[in-house]
């Protein structure tokens, strides 16, 4: 268990700096493809990273004397070994552990669960070639994997059915599908609904840069008319999400910038090497006893050898 605290901990510093880095240069920018692939790799270099330690040259050694190392190698000069059982303390982190992944892994299924059940009472048709999967009581319009889903009366609206179609053929549910599964195993992390937040955005962006040259001032009414709470053509659901609309309203006037722009992305280069080399600092070998006496597990005795300093430190001297 300890192991895989410490692997997490290394897995969130890649995040986070990633998450920086996107904060600070790539938020604003509208090359939402990029922005959607810069967040997945953040992601996946954080678990891929602390795997491939480069071990940092050093000339100098530092014999480092653990005092219960010393204490069992002077106990076992004057044969007065008394073995201890290990704490049972780091078996509270896995039973808080399992309790976490196990609350939200039912989550999940929850959640698959209902939306089989939508699936199983939703009508299938197809309307210009696209499979739609019509609800009478559904409220948000959405996309899972390779199906739609919409109300009736949303599928009288072809901006909406467009809309869906961009995050069906960019398969933006995958996105959310593996951090879904991510906040199954790493659930006291954070950084990942940070992460699930930009990504939604970055999703939205695209599919309204995607679908708006088709609609043009329609698209911008429809917008409009949901942020200002007026009754707009359209009933309102995810897909008009308001605390996305100013948003998606600013980032639908802007336009991709030359290359100079996509230059900024470059900055994931020294990132990834700060995380390299804060990683190998962290893996760094250590010169200790272990690798001259064995590590024994010994309770506090009164007779220990007085005579076993001196031999221990000729020992150990360089």
């Amino acid at each position: 268990m300890e192991t895989f605290l410490i692997y997490s901990v290394k897995t969130m510093f890649v995040q986070l700096l990633f998450l920086l880095l996107y904060e600070v240069f790539f938020k604003n920018e509208p090359y939402f493809r990029t922005n959607r692939l810069f967040l997945l790799s953040g992601i996946v270099f954080s678990l891929v990273l602390p795997f491939f330690p480069i071990a940092l040259a050093t000339d100098n050694f530092t014999a480092v004397i653990r005092l219960e190392e010393f204490i069992a190698y002077a106990d076992a000069s004057s044969g007065n070994i008394t073995k201890t059982s290990k704490t049972n303390v780091i078996n509270w982190y896995e039973l808080v552990y399992g309790i976490g992944a196990l609350c939200f892994g039912l989550l999940f299924i929850i959640k698959i669960i209902r939306l089989n059940r939508l699936l199983n009472r939703s009508q299938q048709v197809v309307l210009n070639g696209t499979r739609i999967f019509l609800l009478e009581d559904l409220t948000q319009a959405f996309t899972f994997m390779n199906n739609i889903y919409v109300s009736k009366e949303q599928a009288e609206e072809s901006c909406v059915i467009e809309h869906e179609k961009v995050h069906q053929k960019q398969w933006h549910s995958l996105d959310l599908l593996f951090l879904e599964l991510m906040k199954i195993v790493f659930w006291f992390n954070p950084l990942l609904y940070f992460y699930q937040k930009r990504l939604v955005e970055a999703h939205e962006f695209e599919a309204d840069r995607q679908t708006f040259p088709k609609f043009q001032n329609y698209y911008y009414q429809t917008l409009i008319n949901q942020a200002l709470g007026t009754k707009a053509d359209l009933p309102a659901n995810y897909w008009f999400a308001p605390k996305l609309i100013k948003r998606r309203l600013s980032m639908l006037q802007q336009k991709e910038k030359s290359t100079k722009g996509m230059s900024k992305y470059l900055l994931a280069i020294p990132a990834l090497a700060v995380s390299v080399l804060m990683l190998s600092a962290g893996n760094a070998p250590q010169n200790t006893l272990s690798e001259t006496f064995p590590k024994i597990s010994v309770s506090k005795t009164n007779n220990t050898s007085q005579n076993a300093l001196p031999e221990v430190l000729s020992k150990t001297s360089v």
